[in-house]
C-alpha cells in the first residue's frame, strides 16, 4: 500500500516531467496554491508573457513578501523550495501574474498562468485572501452574478486563450475554483476543444439559475471538483457536477487548508462521502438561502459588512485582533441603524442559528442512544451515506442572477 503524503511530500518525490499524460488533480492543487504567492513586488517579470521559472523564484530576500500574507507561511515556503528544486516543477514558467484589490468595487482578484510545455498551459485563479473585501465579494455571490472577480477572470482567460493556441487547463482553490468555472463557461465557445479540464478545489458554487445557463451546461463534463470531508467553503451555494471527497488531517473548517489533504500515490485519498457536520452546514446554508430572496440577502450582507468595516480594519486578521476593543464601535453602529434594518439583521442571524439547531437535534438525539445505535456521528466517521458522485443539494428558491453589465462575458453562447 502506498504511503500517505501531503502536498510537500508529493512534490519532493514526483520527478517525472509534467505533461498532459502525467498531469494529476494533485498537480492542479499545487499550481493553484502557487497563485497565492505575492511575487509581483520583488519579481515584476512574473507579470510579463515571458515570466520566470520556479527555480528563479528562490530568492530568500523576497520570502517575507511572498509568504507573510498567506495562511500558512512556513509550509508554503517549504513547498516553494520543493518546487524550485523538483525536476517536475522547477522549469515551469509562471507568467501573466495579476493581483488586484478594489475596495470600491468590492473585488479581490489574482491569477497566474503556468507554461507546462509547448502545447499546454495551466491558468490558476487565486482564492479568497485575508482582506475583508475578498470575503465580502464571496458573500455577494449569494445574490449577484457575475461579481467583479468573475468578470475579471473571464477577461483574463480570454486574453490568455487569444494569445496562445495551446491547450488549456484551468483551476483554483477556494474562490479560485469558482472563478475557474465561471471563466471557462464565459469563454467556452472561444476555447472549444482546447479547454481540457477545469479544477475546483473546495470552491464555492453558484446560484441554481446560473448553473442552468447554456455556457455552464456546456462545460459540466470537464469539471473536476474535490472537497475535504468536512467541507464548508465547497458546500456554499450549488454545484452541477459530482465531487470527490478528500481525506483531510484537520477538522472542521480548517480542512480548507490544502496542506491537510492526504495524497495516496498519484492522487488524493478519497472517502465515500461528507461527514454529517458538513451536511448540516450545507443544509443550514441552503435553507437560509431558500428563506431569503436576493434583495434580503443583499441587505443583510451589506449591513453586516458596514458594521465591521471600521477604520484600520481591512483584513480578517485585523478583525480578529481588535474585535474586543471594537465592540463599543460595532454596538454604536448597530444602535445607529434604523430600527427596521437593526431588527432585520438580528432576526436573520438568529434564524441561521435556529435553522442550524433544528437540523442538528436529530443527530444529538441519535448520539445519546450510544454508538451502537443509528448515530449520525457514527455514520459520519464511517463515511455514512455517500455524497460523492451526487449533485450537492442546494436551495430551491426562485433565485435569479443579477443583470450583468454591458461588458459582461457571461451569457454569450
Amino acid at each position: 500500500m502506498a504511503k500517505t503524503e501531503d502536498l510537500i511530500d508529493y512534490v519532493e518525490r514526483a520527478f517525472e516531467p509534467l505533461a498532459l499524460e502525467t498531469f494529476t488533480p494533485v498537480d492542479s492543487l499545487v499550481l493553484s496554491w502557487a497563485s497565492y504567492l505575492r511575487v509581483l513586488g520583488d519579481v515584476p517579470e512574473a507579470a510579463t508573457a515571458e515570466g520566470v521559472r520556479f527555480q528563479e523564484l528562490l530568492r530568500a530576500e523576497a520570502f517575507p513578501a511572498y509568504f507573510s500574507p498567506l495562511w500558512d507561511p512556513q509550509r508554503s515556503k517549504r513547498l516553494l523550495l520543493a518546487m524550485g528544486s523538483s525536476p517536475r516543477f522547477r522549469d515551469l514558467v509562471q507568467c501573466r501574474c495579476v493581483d488586484e484589490v478594489d475596495a470600491d468595487a468590492q473585488m479581490q482578484f489574482a491569477a497566474a498562468t503556468y507554461i507546462l510545455g509547448d502545447d499546454l498551459v495551466y491558468v490558476a485563479f487565486r482564492g479568497t485572501d485575508r482582506t475583508l473585501v475578498g470575503w465580502k465579494e464571496d458573500f455577494n455571490m449569494t445574490f449577484r452574478f457575475p461579481v467583479p472577480a468573475q468578470e475579471a477572470a473571464a477577461r483574463y482567460l480570454r486574453r490568455v486563450a487569444s494569445d496562445t493556441r495551446a491547450r488549456i487547463l484551468v483551476g483554483g482553490h477556494s474562490k479560485g475554483g469558482n472563478l475557474a468555472i465561471a471563466a471557462a463557461a464565459a469563454n467556452q465557445q472561444l476555447l472549444g476543444e482546447r479547454l481540457l479540464r477545469v479544477y475546483s478545489h473546495d470552491g464555492p458554487g453558484f446560484l441554481p439559475s446560473v448553473l442552468e445557463r447554456p455556457e455552464f451546461v456546456a462545460i459540466a463534463d470537464r469539471i473536476d471538483m474535490t472537497v475535504p470531508q468536512s467541507s464548508v467553503v465547497g458546500m456554499f451555494l450549488d454545484h452541477s457536477v459530482p465531487y470527490g471527497v478528500v481525506r483531510s488531517t484537520r477538522v472542521g473548517p480548517w480542512q480548507h487548508d490544502p496542506f491537510s489533504w492526504v495524497i495516496l500515490g498519484e492522487d488524493f485519498e478519497c472517502l465515500e462521502g461528507l461527514t454529517i457536520d458538513a451536511r448540516h452546514i450545507q443544509g443550514t446554508l441552503a435553507e437560509w438561502l431558500a428563506r431569503h430572496d436576493e434583495a434580503e440577502r443583499e441587505a443583510l450582507i451589506n449591513a453586516v459588512y458596514e458594521l465591521v468595516t471600521i477604520p484600520g480594519v481591512t483584513t480578517v486578521d485585523d478583525l480578529a485582533d481588535s474585535w474586543q476593543r471594537n465592540i463599543p464601535e460595532i454596538r454604536s453602529r448597530l444602535a445607529g441603524m434604523d430600527p427596521e434594518t437593526r431588527r432585520f439583521i438580528l432576526q436573520s442571524l438568529l434564524r441561521v442559528g435556529t435553522i442550524g439547531l433544528h437540523r442538528i437535534r436529530p443527530t444529538l438525539r441519535g448520539a445519546r442512544g450510544g454508538f451502537g445505535g443509528d448515530s449520525g456521528l457514527a455514520e459520519a466517521s464511517a463515511g455514512g451515506d455517500s455524497d460523492a458522485g451526487r449533485r450537492a443539494p442546494g436551495n430551491n428558491s426562485d433565485t435569479r442572477p443579477g443583470t450583468p453589465g454591458n461588458n459582461s462575458d457571461f451569457g454569450r453562447t
